[in-house]
């Protein structure tokens, strides 16, 4: 028999009467022996019947409720961020020193504020200035663009799994 190091003897047998021509395996096996009896063991799984659920359409699906992640756990930022761009943008022939539609509306100009929101938005002109075909309305429509690009990106992010990088609140 081998040396006991710390096993009780009824262990130590044990292990010995299943491998009695090799000592090195009996070891391995009373130490195995040994942990699994000191061990507080979990109780086993009936694999018999299973409870099936009374709800039609079968057991209940796992996930996270809104209301224990927020609202703002399920935002794409990249998608907000670039819907709130169109506001900030001046629209497609402004002059100069004007202003996006947000701080048009700020200063009082309701009506011109309108005018540069479907502007940038849909590319079409309430003014009728500009002719209103469908490649002169993607070309002026610069908040759409925006949106599409923060989509895109957000779209982009997701499929890499780089979202992982980024804090808990923050879903690119």
């Amino acid at each position: 028999m081998a040396k006991r190091q710390g096993l009780p003897a009824s262990t130590l047998k044990a292990a010995h009467k299943k491998y009695p021509g090799n000592p090195k395996r009996a070891m391995k096996e009373a130490w195995r022996m040994h942990r699994g009896k000191s061990r507080k063991k979990t109780p086993s799984r009936k694999t018999g019947s299973k409870k099936r659920s009374s709800r039609k359409g079968g057991a209940k699906k796992g996930g996270k409720s809104m209301s224990k992640n927020g609202f703002f756990s399920k935002v794409r930022w990249g998608g907000l961020i670039g819907s709130l761009a169109g506001l900030f943008t001046p629209h497609f022939y402004a002059a100069g020193g004007e202003t996006g539609p947000l701080f048009t509306a700020i200063n009082g100009n309701f009506q011109h504020a309108w005018h540069q929101l479907m502007m940038n938005y849909t590319g079409y002109d309430t003014y009728g200035n500009m002719k209103n075909g469908i490649g002169d309305v993607l070309k002026r429509a610069r908040g759409l663009h925006a949106l599409a690009i923060g989509c895109g990106i957000s779209y982009v992010v997701a499929k890499l799994g780089l979202n992982r990088y980024t804090p808990k609140w923050m879903n690119i």
